[in-house]
Order: C-alpha cells, then sequence, then structure tokens
C-alpha cells in the first residue's frame, strides 16, 4: 500500500515510456484562487489554457518538459502568459532535479497532488483497492504534513475500459507565505479533496482538486480570519485547435 501511495502522489512520471492516445498530448486546465478575509473576499484568480508535457531521454536521466500557455484574470485584468517547467528525474525513478521553473502559479501538471503517469503494477493495485488505505504526504503550500485515506472512487460509465478512478481526502497544519500575498503570513488549517482518472495505459486522464485554508492572517495593516481556495481541474484536449479563454469557474465537486 506504501508503494500506491509513493506512486501516486509523485511530482513526476512513472513508467514513462508508456504509450497514450496522442502523440503530443495538451490538457486542457481550469483553476480559481479565492481569498476571504472576515468574511469578504478579497481576490478571485481565474487561470484558463492548455499544457504540452514531452518526455525525452537526456545522458542517463529522463528528460519532462511541461509547457503551459494560459490566461490569468484578476478583475477586468486578463494577461497571456507562458511557463516551463523542466525536470531531470534518474533511471531509478529516485532523484528529481529542476533545471528550470517558470511556473509562478502552481499550474505545471508536474506539482499536481497525483502523478503524471503510473506504472502498471501501480495500475493494478489501485483497480484492485477493496477499502480505503491511509497515507502521509507533504503538503504543496509549506510542506507540512497531510494525513489522509485514498479510496477507488468507480470509473464513470463514458470512460474506458481498463483504467480507474481514485479518490483522496487529506488534511494537516498551515503555517508560513500566502501565493499572490507575498508580505502576509497564515497559521491555520489546509484540507485536500481530489479525484483522478487514469486510463488502461497509465496516463493521467482526468484531475479535480480543491484545496480549502482556513486560519488566521497576519500581513501588513491588516489581520483576522481567512480562507482560502485553490480549484484545479485538468480534462484530455488532444486538438491542436484548442485554444485558452478567461471564463469564471465553478467549485468542483470531487
Amino acid at each position: 500500500m506504501k508503494r500506491i501511495v509513493a506512486a501516486l502522489f509523485s511530482v513526476l512520471l512513472l513508467g514513462a515510456n508508456a504509450s497514450t492516445q496522442c502523440s503530443s498530448p495538451l490538457s486542457r486546465f481550469h483553476g480559481e484562487d479565492a481569498y476571504t478575509i472576515d468574511g469578504r473576499n478579497v481576490m478571485t484568480v481565474l487561470y484558463d489554457g492548455t499544457q504540452s508535457l514531452r518526455v525525452s531521454p537526456d545522458g542517463g536521466d529522463l528528460r519532462f518538459e511541461n509547457v503551459i500557455h494560459y490566461t490569468k484574470q484578476l478583475g477586468s485584468h486578463v494577461h497571456k502568459k507562458t511557463a516551463r517547467v523542466v525536470r531531470l528525474l534518474t533511471p531509478d525513478l529516485r532523484e528529481i532535479r529542476t533545471s528550470l521553473n517558470q511556473d509562478e502559479d502552481s499550474l505545471s501538471l508536474l506539482d499536481q497532488p497525483f502523478a503524471a503517469r503510473i506504472d502498471a503494477k501501480t495500475l493494478a493495485a489501485l483497480a484492485g483497492l477493496q477499502q480505503a488505505i491511509p497515507f502521509t504526504a507533504s503538503s504543496p503550500l509549506g510542506g507540512a504534513p497531510l494525513h489522509g485515506t485514498l479510496r477507488s472512487a468507480g470509473m464513470p460509465k463514458r470512460a474506458p475500459a481498463g483504467g480507474v478512478r481514485v479518490a483522496f481526502t487529506a488534511s494537516g497544519p498551515m503555517r508560513g507565505p500566502l501565493p499572490e500575498l507575498p508580505t502576509a503570513s497564515i497559521d491555520g488549517r489546509i484540507s485536500l479533496v481530489g479525484t483522478a482518472e487514469y486510463d488502461a495505459t497509465g496516463a493521467l486522464v482526468r484531475l479535480r482538486s480543491r484545496l480549502q485554508i482556513h486560519g488566521v492572517l497576519a500581513a501588513s495593516g491588516q489581520s483576522g480570519p481567512i480562507e482560502i481556495l485553490f480549484v484545479r481541474r485538468f480534462a484530455p484536449d488532444c486538438s491542436p485547435a484548442a485554444t485558452p479563454a478567461a471564463s469564471p469557474v465553478p467549485t468542483p465537486s470531487p
């Protein structure tokens, strides 16, 4: 069971030589970051775009290059942005080195709660899950340990045969600085809820995650109770005609 958790919550691919349905797959994604202080919404940031992920040999390592094209909307201001994340993984899949990280908005497929690909053994183990299993993983904000459970969620009827769908819930402490609020720090708790679908090759084809923080804010000139919601949704898109567009993002229900 520990091996399942390690494979799922790796930030890089496992079984990278497995084939996918698209030679150069694009993933459509949507995101929403909402900040509420003293019961009042003070900022909402919307994201919309596509990502591509390429894997290639680099000496004795594997090179993962994630290219992100998206729009970022804050109020009436809309910005078109491009980011790249490049990481190297040793052949034994243990050591990870980041050679480039331009992902200031934490949108990369390589940084989501679930791995972008899992190997055949992990896929089979997930398909055979009969009950929820406990796990511990590092928080995406601050690195504090999150404790929760992982379970099989059952594949929807539209999904291809041979895949799996998993869900998890986790929570833990949150202390430290906040994205978009560099002069602020928070002391509170973080909760994470998500579902992920993998196809028969072990490729991640759909992901929904919701990270919520409740705590007390300390910042220059203001303080008080704060609630922050980070939503990320990924879905497959192999069409080269897909283009980013900014639009409101509903909160998913994993």
